[in-house]
């Protein structure tokens, strides 16, 4: 049933305010989010109150995927590693889940994602949806905005048409200079203009599309739409999904009809505008050739396969050079010794700690003895 008193948005970048949900509401908010980004038979069991480590269950595909749904001001490893152990304790009757995502309103640090990811034993298939990533893959869906959230008027245009959906690229993004140059230029030769980023995975290709993007998101000043096409997974995007969210960034509540007629409408929505799509993470040849604009939209992909298409610019991203390599090494050991020095300065505390705790019992006896 519909929030009764729904948390109002404020300030100038409207924020969403999750810590204002109650519990249960967040764990609504989830299910809806799971089944708005394309998970299978989703259930919300953590309303029942005996679902400890499994507040929503979802698939894909043949894969079974667990959602532990945290609407909390702080999200620490020990957290995680308690919602892991749950789920780990449940009787052998229940199998346990391929993958885990954990939704949480609050910001988790790399350092707690990391041994959050060592406890459940494969960082490949732990996920986190947190903070401000959470703020960003809610705001594509503004239906679950409007269901969840009471908008200012000044907020509710927004809403209702999220075209501007581009996260933002790494801050310590490095190098890449030729590559990008490169890649600038084939963008502005205007038209249908497509950059293909192929590469292995971890060399940066998703980086350097985000630092491309933001450069020429005022050239496609009516919308840039971010998508994540799920192309390594074991149940890539299908290119009518892919569509829909398109259609739907533009006119959202649209009922969308399938095949040809979905097709039509996808080409239709960028009549007369100038939009720039960044398709990440693309299967291949097959999911991408009916996602390609018409003229006037620009289009950039990522990929770790390689595959030509009409119009498509390709660049082959390789190791970065050693000079830039050399940089991001040396930001790393500089990250290592401050992260080392944060450790030792918290021993040292807690010793001084101890200590000062002695120190007190050895007073508050003298003084008894006086």
């Amino acid at each position: 049933m519909p929030t009764k008193s729904k948390p109002s948005v404020t300030g100038g970048t409207h924020s969403l305010p999750f810590e204002k949900l109650a519990p249960l509401e967040f764990e609504r908010l989830c299910l809806w989010l799971v089944e708005r980004e394309g998970f299978e038979r989703a259930e919300a069991l953590g309303q029942s109150g005996n679902e400890k480590g499994r507040d929503v269950l979802a698939w894909r595909g043949d894969r079974r995927i667990v959602f532990q749904c945290k609407r909390v001001g702080k999200f620490s490893a020990a957290t995680g590693k308690e919602e892991i152990a749950k789920l780990r304790k449940k009787p052998s009757s229940i199998e346990q889940p391929h993958e885990l995502v954990f939704v949480v309103s609050a910001a988790v640090s790399a350092d707690a994602r990391a041994a959050i990811r060592a406890a459940w034993g494969n960082e490949t298939t732990c996920h986190f949806w947190v903070g401000v990533e959470l703020d960003q893959r809610v705001k594509r869906h503004p239906d679950i905005v409007r269901e969840f959230f009471q908008l200012p008027p000044e907020a509710q245009t927004l809403s209702h048409s999220p075209l501007h959906q581009l996260p933002s690229p790494p801050a310590d993004f490095v190098g890449r200079t030729e590559d990008l140059a490169a890649l600038r230029t084939a963008a502005k030769k205007g038209g249908a203009t497509i950059c293909g980023l192929q590469g292995q995975g971890g060399i940066g290709k998703t980086a350097l599309a985000l630092m491309l993007a933001h450069e020429l998101k005022e050239d496609f000043p009516d919308a840039q739409i971010f998508l994540d096409l799920q192309g390594v997974s074991e149940r890539p995007l299908s290119t009518d999904d892919a569509m829909a969210h398109v259609v739907r960034s533009f006119h959202p509540g649209t009922t969308l009809p399938e095949g040809a007629q979905l097709a039509a409408m996808y080409r239709d929505i960028f009549s007369g505008k100038r939009a720039l799509l960044l398709m990440d993470n693309a299967s291949g040849r097959d999911q991408m050739e009916p996602l390609l604009p018409p003229s006037g939209g620009a289009l950039l992909v990522t990929s770790r396969q390689k595959f030509a298409l009409p119009g498509l610019v390709v660049r082959d991203l390789e190791l970065l050079p050693e000079k830039d390599s050399s940089v991001v090494r040396q930001a790393d050991a500089t990250l290592s010794r401050l992260r080392r020095a944060r450790v030792t300065f918290s021993r040292m505390s807690d010793a001084l700690a101890v200590q000062m705790n002695g120190l007190g019992s050895m007073l508050c006896c003298s003084i008894a003895l006086k």
